[in-house]
């Protein structure tokens, strides 16, 4: 890999930036591997009480209004359950549903029901439930964060007690994966109807833990569900744990010295001035959530010159991501081709621009630009954008490319790029979506709403569609692999770097699983007894 003179004059900008924020010393990571071997061969330990210290306040406990996933989830997960939940490698488990089917016209979905679960309140969980939650996502006044990603369904029919069918307006596959997300949870509707608006106050559901108390702003705690249906390592009903405490911890260096100590097990959204700390605790284990932000640099395809592919390549070859990933956010940085998460089923790693500036030169000049061109930067006023900027700006200017720095407040700057007023647009996308056909629609259909970069291409919308009718979960990630490499090849887009969200957790805990963008599933979670 080359380095010139400018690379190293670049590097030492970024190092003196980085000076003015706290200095993060990282050790090797402490896997405690004898120890956790020794706890899992013994087996889960019953009962506890496990407390987690997030960031974000909650605004609902209703599934279909809640608009926080990240912290509200950790909560619905305990209590409510889906029909089916989605693996890592992006296959559907039965939860409610043991089964389903797709008619072959991809109109209709028709699931058979787990018998004898009941809510928390008694309620029967059965088709007339599964179709009343259902019917929720298609009105717009309770389904209020979710009703239009379900904006395809018709209608919803009850077959018998313990089946139900879902019938479509027309092939819309990402149905079933936005049903593993914050649409799919069955709430009961004799609670519903009873609560009301403060439903959210008194959530019922089926999962492993039952509702005690949610005091706004502090704390949600919720208690073992002694009905539960699931069984676990033991033959005996799930959960494992007797309670969680959820408390809401704003403050990042509170909720570090809280699991240092011991007053919590879990703290989510670990800052990259703690991740050091972390490492080096041998009490605790840094994990990798599947939540990430991912920078990019729209190239607008409205006009000249970055309507030209040549100089997208040449644009794609001109950064050194790894180097400017590890001096702008050291711990947190990981590198990805494209939109997918390297943890995500979606993912292939195949990286066709590396950093190589002579090409990027070579490209230009193949394109009719051999003395270099000059081109605007727009970008959000923001961190770690402002960082970012001048040091694009370096790496473009090292191989020919001169540019503006425009830095607006965010809705100018939303509102300036949906207009099409820039050559190059600096943002960054918070990821995974609530199903990853969202993202490709949104993004790079000709009509999308986030399609910024004025992209338009017939093939692409064409694999949209049949996205659209390919149920099959496996086929499904073999049209998003055709996706990206056509979009790299067209060097679409510039993904510079991403960064990753971490948590710290006690070595005691054993069990948990992760969720849509890092809420946890801890219906077989444990903790090691004192």
């Amino acid at each position: 890999m080359k380095r010139s003179k400018l690379f190293y004059a670049v590097s030492m900008l970024i190092v003196l930036l980085l000076l003015c924020s706290a200095t993060v010393v990282f050790a090797g990571a402490n896997t405690e591997a004898e120890s956790v071997e020794r706890a899992e061969a013994a087996g889960p330990v019953r009962g506890g009480r496990l407390i987690m210290g997030i960031v974000g306040k909650m605004s609902s406990l209703d599934p279909t209004r809640g608009n926080a996933f990240l912290w509200e989830g950790n909560v619905l997960l305990a209590i409510n359950e889906r029909l089916f939940r989605r693996s890592e490698t992006g296959e559907f488990i039965p939860e409610l549903a043991t089964s389903w089917e797709v008619s072959q016209d991809k109109l209709h979905i028709t699931f058979k029901l787990r018998q004898g679960v009941k809510f928390h309140d008694g309620t029967p969980f059965n088709a007339a439930a599964a179709k009343f939650n259902l019917d929720r996502l298609m009105d717009p006044a309770q389904a209020t964060q979710v009703h239009t990603w379900f904006k395809d369904i018709e209608s919803v029919d009850v077959i018998d007690e313990y089946s139900v069918r879902i019938n479509l307006k027309q092939p819309a596959a990402m149905i079933m994966t936005l049903l593993t997300s914050t649409g799919g949870f069955m709430v009961s509707p004799e609670a519903m109807k009873k609560y009301g608006d403060d439903y959210s106050l008194h959530p019922v559901g089926t999962g492993p833990f039952k509702f005690v108390e949610w005091v706004p702003g502090d704390h949600v705690l919720v208690a073992r569900n002694e009905n539960y249906w699931g069984k676990g390592e033991d033959g005996k009903p799930l959960p494992y744990l007797d309670e969680i405490l959820v408390r809401i911890i704003t403050d990042d260096s509170v909720r570090l010295v809280e699991v240092q100590t011991g007053r919590i097990h879990i703290m989510q959204s670990v800052p990259a001035e703690s991740i050091g700390i972390v490492k080096t605790d041998p009490n605790l284990a840094l994990t990798r959530t599947p939540g990430a932000f991912v920078f990019r640099l729209y190239l607008n395809q409205r006009r000249s010159p970055t309507n030209n592919v040549v100089v997208r390549r040449a644009i794609n070859y001109a950064f050194d991501r790894e180097a400017m990933a590890k001096a702008i956010i050291p711990g947190q940085e990981f590198q990805s081709p494209f939109f997918y998460l390297p943890n995500s089923p979606e993912y292939l790693d195949e990286t066709p621009y590396n950093y190589d500036p002579d090409k990027a030169k070579k490209l230009l000049a193949e394109a009719g630009y051999p003395n270099g061109l000059d081109l605007g930067l727009l970008l959000i006023s923001r961190e770690p954008d402002r960082t970012m900027a001048p040091i694009i700006q370096s790496y473009l200017e090292a191989v020919g490319i001169r540019t503006e720095i425009m830095e607006l407040e965010r809705l100018m700057a939303i509102e300036k790029a949906n207009a099409g007023d820039w050559d190059l647009y600096q943002a960054m996308a918070g990821l995974p979506q609530p199903d990853t056909q969202v993202l490709m629609d949104n993004q790079w259909r000709t009509d999308g709403p986030w399609n910024r970069s004025g992209y338009s291409n017939q093939e692409m919308n064409a694999l949209l569609d049949k996205l659209s009718v390919t149920f099959e979960p496996k086929e499904r990630i073999k049209i998003y692999h055709e996706m990206q490499r056509k979009l790299l090849d067209e060097a679409e887009t510039v993904v510079l770097f991403g960064r990753a969200v971490y948590q710290a957790n006690t070595t005691a805990l054993h069990g948990f699983t992760f969720e849509h963008v890092g809420a946890l599933r801890l219906t077989e979670a444990w903790l090691e007894a004192e």
